[in-house]
């Protein structure tokens, strides 16, 4: 992305290209780049200035004709392509469109879940978002710009939009992207489930297609596809791995408040109780670990989970404090 970047200010992208730095600018990792790369380049910027007497004026044609253009233009294009269009053929106007977009803020709406507690989502482009407990989304909110930043798990059912409201082929649909630490997701209209906790980061697919963009924050490179069925998930080394399941929504079965167990450990089981609701976890041995349930859970309250792992696993759990004491019974 960094070339590009510098391809792009020279003049050199095309218009795939174009749109693909654009929209990276419309991002916080984008925004950042682009002022290293500005700040490197400050003598070249003063020395542009001085041959562009009226730099300003040009500031100043490029926003009119823009204005213009979002008036008299009754399809709705996003802001990206309109910049290309109007600068793709001078530099000096592609570097102050990239200005413009560094400071144009993503504006954008925060939500956050506390433990034990899910929220519905209802975004303004008819999409749908369940945000499990203890987790965070923020929604980009500007007009053409369909991202959004999760910390946690979410479930996400998003619409299709057109470019121009009349798109049936999806070339001609608007992107969105959910962004993690170390992951992409880009759907145009798509149901599936993203855990990002701690060092783990896994996505299902439900239904729809979906491409995954991994490497560093500031150059996403590689993609992997998915389609419904699988499950995609980041290993420590950098590197995503896929595997088929047959049922999907097993993953997704927080949302009506259930755990669906399948030959699940208690110590994986314990890693929910963590992110659900909080409480860590400390075992009398490592055998009570390995101890395994099939079935249904309820995860809607603490107190039922415990009981039913109680009942199921003949085991004892007690409370200390924040943390949940397993012990095997007498």
């Amino acid at each position: 992305m960094h070339d590009l970047l510098i391809k792009y200010l020279n003049n050199q992208c095309n218009a795939a290209e174009a749109d693909q730095v654009l929209r990276y600018l419309q991002t916080p990792d984008g925004q950042r780049h682009l002022e290293r790369i500005m700040a490197e380049e400050a003598s070249k910027l003063d020395q542009v200035a001085d041959r562009e007497p009226n730099y300003n004026q040009i500031f100043s044609r490029i926003h009119s004709a823009i204005e213009d253009d979002s008036a008299t233009n009754a399809k709705v294009i996003p802001i990206y392509r309109r910049w290309y269009s109007v600068a793709a053929s001078v530099s000096v106007i592609l570097l102050v469109a990239a200005w413009w977009f560094l400071n144009q803020p993503i504006q954008s709406e925060l939500y956050q879940t506390a433990y034990g507690e899910t929220q519905v989502i209802e975004l303004s482009d008819g999409s749908t978002v369940t945000l499990n407990a203890n987790s965070t989304l923020e929604v980009a909110t500007n007009d053409n710009i369909r991202e959004a930043w999760l910390q946690g798990e979410a479930f996400f059912e998003i619409a299709e939009v057109a470019i121009d409201g009349n798109a049936s082929e999806d070339n001609e649909l608007v992107k969105f992207i959910v962004h993690t630490q170390e992951v992409d997701v880009v759907v145009v209209g798509t149901s599936f489930n993203v855990q990002n906790w701690d060092d783990r980061i896994q996505v299902v697919l439900n239904s729809g297609k979906v491409w995954l963009e991994t490497g560093s924050q500031s150059s996403r490179e590689s993609k992997l596809i998915m389609e419904p069925g699988e499950v995609a998930e980041l290993t420590s080394e950098g590197q995503v791995t896929k595997t088929s399941v047959a049922d999907p929504d097993v993953y997704s079965a927080w949302k009506e408040n259930k755990l669906v167990c399948r030959n699940t450990t208690l110590e994986e089981i314990a890693e929910v109780i963590t992110h659900r609701f909080g409480y860590s976890s400390e075992f009398e041995n490592d055998s009570i670990k390995s101890l395994s349930i099939t079935g249904t859970l309820p995860l809607h309250q603490l107190s039922l989970l415990t009981e039913a792992l109680q009942e199921s696993l003949n085991i004892t759990i007690q409370s200390d404090g924040q943390t949940l004491v397993f012990e095997q019974k007498e």
